[in-house]
């Protein structure tokens, strides 16, 4: 699964080996990026961060990640008598621990357990916010759907009133869907960019950090300014209308005056 809203990016597929710890990026880049022979490890050197520093991760999407249980293929090749400076990848693969590699270095069983653990939540957050990102993309073409088949069976005697309603909930749909792709992006490439992948900044609904802030801006209703205009609906906050009763449930975690 793969958040595809921009066409112009560069897909991230990544893979975990289990046996040796490292892991492996495979980066599909876009036509236009400028970065294709960009290692994102060399630069990194030591561990799994993945260095974003010059490949920008609004033109940047990671798809889902996953765990091999076998060793990584620099590793395979080193132990079938490749060197290090011999060994060359597939296009556009990029392996991790680029320092360690180099002097042969293999991690221990703590770490690599360490890694699969962090891996592991990771992948579970992946799965929980790609989910969540589809049901917003399906909201958005069922939104769609339904204003095309007004106005094909309406045809010149369509309601007025009807009419804006449906072209509203297009335009909600779509700033609900386009929202949280920024926000649901912009925390997985976060992560990645940690020295360790700290679990504790791990996307968390009841306890959010400063990563994961973006995908939820939980706002309490007594702190709601008073006429504060929503960024999704456009309805004046007041008492009778800050429960949202018409915003599905899983959309109220991105209500925010940030488009107002």
């Amino acid at each position: 699964m793969i958040n595809t809203m921009d066409p112009n990016c560069c897909v991230v597929t990544e893979t975990l080996s289990s046996v040796c710890g490292h892991v492996t990026t495979v980066i599909k880049h876009h036509q236009s990026c400028e970065l294709i022979e960009f290692d994102p490890y060399r630069a990194g050197g030591y561990d799994l961060k993945y260095l974003l520093d010059y490949h920008p991760w609004t033109k940047t999407r990671m798809a889902s990640a996953t765990i091999t249980e076998c060793k990584c293929i620099s590793c395979d090749a080193t132990e079938n008598g490749a060197s290090f400076e011999s060994f060359r990848p597939p296009p556009n693969t990029w392996i991790s621990d680029v320092f360690y590699r180099q002097i042969s270095f293999a991690l221990s069983s703590n770490l690599i357990a360490d890694r699969r653990e962090s891996w592991e939540s990771y992948i579970s957050d992946q799965t929980i916010l790609f989910q969540r990102q589809k049901r917003f993309d399906d909201l958005f073409e069922t939104a769609q759907q339904d204003l095309i088949a007004y106005n094909a069976n309406s045809g010149d005697a369509g309601d007025e009133h009807a009419l804006y309603h449906l072209n509203s909930d297009v335009e909600k749909a779509e700033i609900i869907r386009s929202f949280y792709d920024h926000h649901q992006n912009e925390y997985l490439l976060q992560f990645r960019g940690l020295k360790n992948m700290s679990m504790r900044l791990l996307f968390d609904p009841v306890n959010p950090t400063h990563l994961t802030f973006g995908l939820l801006r939980l706002v309490k209703p007594e702190d709601v300014p008073a006429r504060e205009v929503c960024g999704i609906c456009r309805e004046i906050m007041d008492v009778e209308n800050r429960n949202m009763p018409n915003v599905p449930e899983y959309s109220r975690d991105v209500q925010t005056s940030e488009f107002t």
